[in-house]
């Protein structure tokens, strides 16, 4: 089974995305599935931490998994996923962990306009394409 990691950014899902048809179209011509997956901020990291409610990170974990069940449902086919993974931490950390974890055949990233920072610090995309165990494909957000 050729297996696609499909990290997604659940902040940003006002409409349907641009290139989730792209992404479903190649995952098809392959027989894959793919791996949803979503990172979250590591607020334990943060000095605010110890201003958090209780559960905070199980909370927020639990509303995450919840949303990207839901955008799964509303955009991909059930027999195109396998699972799905919610981690916090720094993204491009997190997307190549799964990686190497589920040992995926592709990573599909969807990119926009770099901003002026990126020039001096990287993108995600960047750090994810010096480092993966595995092909990325960039698809353009179409924005």
């Amino acid at each position: 089974m050729f297996r696609v990691l499909l990290p997604v950014d659940i902040n940003q899902l006002e409409s349907r995305p641009t290139f989730i048809d792209r992404a479903i179209r190649y995952v098809k011509a392959f027989e894959g599935q793919f791996i949803v997956m979503t990172i979250m901020a590591d607020y334990s990291n943060y000095f605010v931490s110890p201003l958090l409610p209780e559960n905070f990170i199980d909370k927020a974990k639990a509303k995450a998994l919840e949303s990207l069940e839901t955008f799964t449902q509303d955009y991909i086919p059930e027999d195109l996923v396998s699972s799905f993974s919610v981690r916090h931490g720094s993204v491009h950390d997190e997307i190549l962990a799964v990686a190497k974890e589920e040992q995926v055949d592709l990573i599909f990233l969807c990119t926009d306009r770099p901003e002026p920072v990126d020039y001096l610090l990287g993108t995600v995309a960047g750090r994810v394409i010096r480092h993966a165990p595995c092909d990325v494909v960039f698809l353009h957000s179409g924005q």
